[in-house]
Order: structure tokens, then C-alpha cells, then sequence
């Protein structure tokens, strides 16, 4: 089973759920959404799960995917980039793994949307 953990930064009030189906239709270019650093972005998950294996980053996959596998194979992130989101799929982690992952998003202000429950939290801090 995943979990899809997903966000964006924007100043503007937008439907979040009409956000969130933008970017799965790779569309990239969505109004109102803040250009994202994602060399930073990328570095600090890396640093955050430096004792995850690295199936691909962001150089070996044209700037666009980072693939991440848990020691012992208990589990992985698949996650992808647009110049404005970050969209990580997350298979077979649990709560407070993919907590770790929300916590280095938070440090970008980078608020969550779960498209699951479909709501978005604005709260940038835990």
C-alpha cells in the first residue's frame, strides 16, 4: 500500500484539491505556486535518510526523481519533482518515517496537502 504526501508553497488562497490534480497531470505551471529550491530540497532528505540507499537522485534521473529504499528493505519513497512541488509516494513506511520526511519539508515552509483525506495543512511548523 502508498500514501502520497505532496507540497507546494503559494501565498494565494487556491483549491487545493484542484492543485493537487494539476500536478498530477504534470501540469507545472500553475499560477500562484513559489518556484522551489530542489537541489536544497533534495540534499536535505538525502541528508535526513543518509542511511537509506539511493536508487536514483535527481542527477542520474535528468532532475526530476529521487528513489529512496529503507535498510533492511522495510520500505521506500519514490519522489518526484515539478519546479514548484514535491509529490512523494511513500510504500510500506510508517507514521512517524514519513513524519521524518513532513519535518524536512517544513523546514522549506513547504505545508502539506494529503490528497488521502484531501486536506491541506498550512501549518508549516509540527
Amino acid at each position: 500500500m502508498s500514501t502520497q504526501l505532496v507540497f507546494w508553497r503559494t501565498a494565494q488562497r487556491l483549491d487545493p484539491r484542484a492543485v493537487y490534480q494539476r500536478l498530477i497531470d504534470a501540469d507545472s505551471e500553475i499560477e500562484g505556486l513559489d518556484l522551489l529550491d530542489l537541489p536544497a530540497i533534495e540534499a536535505a532528505v538525502l541528508s535526513a535518510f543518509r542511511d537509506w540507499t539511493v536508487d536514483a537522485s535527481r542527477d542520474s534521473t535528468g532532475g526530476v526523481q529521487t528513489m529512496l529504499s529503507a535498510p533492511g528493505g522495510q520500505g521506500a519513497f519514490d519522489i518526484e519533482y515539478s519546479p514548484r512541488s514535491v509529490i512523494c509516494t511513500c510504500y510500506g513506511l510508517d507514521g512517524p518515517t514519513m513524519n521524518r520526511f513532513m519535518d524536512v519539508m517544513f523546514t522549506f515552509d513547504l505545508p502539506l496537502y494529503d490528497p488521502q483525506i484531501e486536506e491541506r495543512f498550512d501549518q508549516t511548523a509540527p
